[in-house]
């Protein structure tokens, strides 16, 4: 019994991790798009938008490493 709550709580713990990470990919993918899209002449615009989707990728390899270490 407490073995099988416990693959419960860790399944559900995944998929929250999974949804989350999910999330931030795409999160980070719109940040990139947003980069790219501007215009390299606006640099103090383009250096924001740098900044924004560098913080969206540190969030999806955050998430990452928790799922990993959840799953360990």
């Amino acid at each position: 019994q407490p073995l099988d709550l416990e693959l419960q709580y860790l399944a559900r713990d995944l998929v929250e991790l999974a949804v989350e990470l999910e999330a931030a990919r795409y999160a980070a993918e719109r940040a990139f798009k947003q980069y790219d899209a501007v215009d390299p002449e606006k640099r103090l615009v383009a250096a924001e938008l740098e900044r924004r989707w560098n913080s969206a990728l540190e969030k999806v390899e955050d998430i990452y490493v928790r799922w990993i270490l959840t799953g360990s």
